[in-house]
């Protein structure tokens, strides 16, 4: 008996180190690189979920798979927070005359025009689920000034 508990107890171990779930932590992701430069060391990945965005007037700093667009707008635009629990804010917006709300799929969720310019602009998520989802500025004219990705907690 104490023999066949033995042979039972290592095959399923054998079996557990084979085939086994590997809990070293991994990321499968489309590309990414490490930089290094004296004590300076910089990993990112493309491909995984976003969790922080840090973000100042000249820096952003993402934790995270998805990164957010990092063009420079150039004239102060600025929009937070990102990730978004239920208020987004567009700042510097006054060229802005209208928005659209997409998914990822590209569908339209939403949009609103404006008929004055607003240094401000409060766009409210809260009814949405958690997701990504991609803003378009347009100005009066219909051309897109600004095109950003935002993340729904």
């Amino acid at each position: 008996m104490n023999q066949k508990f033995t042979y039972i107890f290592l095959s399923a171990l054998a079996y557990q180190v084979t085939f086994g779930q590997n809990l070293k932590p991994e990321v499968i992701n489309a590309s990414g690189q490490k930089l290094q430069n004296g004590s300076f060391q910089l990993t990112y990945s493309v491909g995984e979920p976003l969790i922080t965005v840090i973000k100042t007037q000249n820096d952003i700093l993402t934790q995270g798979f998805i990164q957010p667009d990092v063009a420079k707008f150039g004239d102060n635009f600025n929009y937070y927070p990102n990730p978004v629990t239920d208020k987004l804010y567009l700042e510097n917006a006054d060229k802005i005359a209208s928005y659209k709300v997409y998914d990822v799929l590209g569908r339209e969720v939403f949009g609103h025009r404006f008929d004055q310019p607003q240094r401000q602009i409060t766009i409210n998520l809260e009814t949405l689920a958690e997701a990504i989802f991609i803003i378009n500025a347009f100005d009066k004219t219909g051309k897109r000034l600004y095109s950003f990705q935002v993340m729904k907690k």
